[in-house]
């Protein structure tokens, strides 16, 4: 909206508004986690979903009939509400359904589905009016609420420890088979065991604490490396970059290279390894952003010109976009296994809230920041930042890949145990008094 061209307001928005309009979804997701989480276990997975899809249908109606500003701040604030649901609650709903080694693969399926609507976006979003992309689009979260509200199924752990027999019919339907006892058995345990978790559970135990640590540790170095302001503010990092190529067609390209990352992440990661993975993702977007730095500080001086040296941000920025892509799935997945089953949901609400607030701070304050030391000094920042991820995950994280989730705690649980004295003063130290 920085032009009148197509803009519902009819004027040109000033440089503040641009920002809480781009880091609002980032509180409303911080509403949306504790929203949900409330209501979760009074009304079931189920509803809980159902209602984010009805705060995307809510988001496309007022978008359609905004004229003012403060119309599109609750829109776009309803969408974070709606967003910070379903990366928190999605996944845990698979989680329960699926069979233990169905999760990871059905994990991975749920982000490559992400990265379709994105790309769909890109595709869209340019080619379209601003009413009518909204418009189309509209439809899509009804058809969702009306299919999963008949056809969708309750997560048999919401209701286990309410209707045992309801429970075990939709076990039976979903593994295709009568006995299920056991693994009911095993739903009835769990609920009694996080019906009364709080927060003072995340820090009892020396190995919760740790594997807590470890997964917010994760969590805030995907936001603090600055993905999400480079991908709210990609248009304005193309044009900056003075290149021939048409900023829309570089986010589809973009787009395409988040979806076939996703694909093959889980793949590569089963060769090389989760942990290795992971910390080499981190080195190469600290190392595509550092060259973006240097790119625009040169630019900024005369020295290098886009027309010559124009592919290196465009380079830059497809490195970045799959180590980011590697980032965000591999700590999805890495959070699975390393957090015990008992502060699991509590672990990532937490999480998902820190994530959010740093997201917020560094979209809202990206443009003045750039403004204020300049667009290249920018990316050198987040450079660093990217390289203390690569170094907090090479030390800290224990490697999960081919591993069930209670084996990688016990590997924390043995090596905490075994070795508490050795390691007061170093990073497992350090964590430990958070």
């Amino acid at each position: 909206m920085n032009s009148t061209a197509d803009n519902p307001l009819n004027r040109i928005l000033t440089d503040n508004e641009v920002s809480w309009l781009s880091s609002v979804p980032c509180l409303g997701s911080i509403a949306g986690s504790f929203l949900f989480g409330f209501i979760s276990p009074t009304i079931g997975k189920k509803s809980v979903i159902t209602l984010m899809g009805l705060s995307y249908v809510l988001f496309f109606i007022i978008m359609l009939c905004s004229r003012v500003y403060w119309l599109h701040i609750t829109a776009r604030f309803l969408s974070g509400v709606g967003s910070g649901g379903v990366l928190l609650h999605l996944p845990v709903y698979i989680y329960e359904l699926a069979l233990p080694d169905m999760r990871k693969s059905l994990m991975a399926l749920m982000y490559a589905s992400l990265n379709i609507g994105m790309l769909i976006t890109f595709c869209t979003v340019s080619r379209t009016s601003f009413y009518e992309y909204h418009l189309v689009f509209s439809t899509l979260p009804m058809i969702f609420v009306i299919l999963f509200t008949k056809l969708g199924t309750e997560s048999p752990y919401s209701i286990a420890t309410k209707d045992v027999y309801k429970a075990e019919q939709i076990l039976r339907e979903l593994r295709a088979k009568y006995d299920v006892a056991h693994e009911l058995q095993e739903i009835i345990m769990y609920r009694m065991e996080t019906s009364s978790v709080g927060m003072v559970d995340l820090f009892i135990a020396q190995s919760t604490r740790t594997s807590f640590a470890i997964v917010l540790g994760l969590s805030i170095c995907v936001t603090s490396s600055g993905a999400l302001a480079i991908l709210s503010y990609i248009h304005f990092i193309l044009r900056s970059a003075g290149g021939s190529w048409p900023a829309e067609s570089i986010t589809v390209v973009l787009g395409i290279v988040q979806l076939v990352t996703t694909v093959v992440s889980s793949n590569v990661a089963e060769r090389i390894g989760q942990k290795q993975l992971l910390s080499i993702s981190y080195s190469i977007s600290s190392l595509s952003q550092a060259l973006l730095g240097i790119y625009f500080l040169m630019k900024d001086v005369g020295v290098v010109t886009s027309r010559i040296f124009g592919w290196i941000p465009l380079a830059s920025l497809i490195l970045y976009i799959t180590a980011y892509t590697l980032q965000v799935t591999l700590t999805g997945l890495i959070s699975v296994d390393i957090l015990p089953r008992r502060i699991k949901n509590l672990a990532n609400s937490v999480c998902s809230v820190y994530t959010a607030l740093f997201g917020f701070l560094i979209i809202f304050y990206f443009e003045t920041l750039q403004e204020s030391i300049g667009l290249g000094q920018c990316f050198l920042v987040f450079s660093v930042f990217g390289f203390f991820a690569s170094v907090f995950v090479g030390v800290v994280l224990v490697e999960t890949e081919a591993k069930r989730l209670d084996p990688s705690q016990c590997q924390l649980n043995a090596t905490l145990d075994n070795s508490s004295n050795k390691l007061e003063g170093t990073e497992y130290g350090t964590i430990d008094k958070v």
